[in-house]
């Protein structure tokens, strides 16, 4: 969810947020698949597991969100505020 809070803060801001094909990003897992004894990390199911359960301990410590989509949501109302501050945007809306 840290994008999400990027863009929430951008709306938060006055900034838009672009969405775009041309950009893309990939994690290269390999070593935590294959060697995460040599880079001294957990395996990839509990890699995971503490992904999952530290991003949804900061949701609820941050912004006190139960659940990815609470966040979402909050993103939502800041996308619909920002379009109802710049109505001259309007016509860039992908969600209506």
């Amino acid at each position: 969810m840290s994008e999400t809070e990027v863009i929430v803060k951008g709306y938060a801001n006055n900034f838009a947020t672009a969405i775009t094909a041309n950009v893309t990003f990939a994690e290269n897992q390999s070593y935590l698949i294959e060697q995460s004894d040599l880079i001294k990390t957990e395996s990839k199911s509990a890699n995971l597991k503490l992904y999952l359960e530290e991003g949804n301990l900061w949701l609820r410590k941050k912004y006190g969100f139960n659940s990815r989509w609470a966040m979402n949501a909050y993103a939502k109302s800041m996308y619909d505020e920002f379009f109802n501050n710049f109505q001259h945007r309007r016509k860039f809306r992908i969600i209506i």
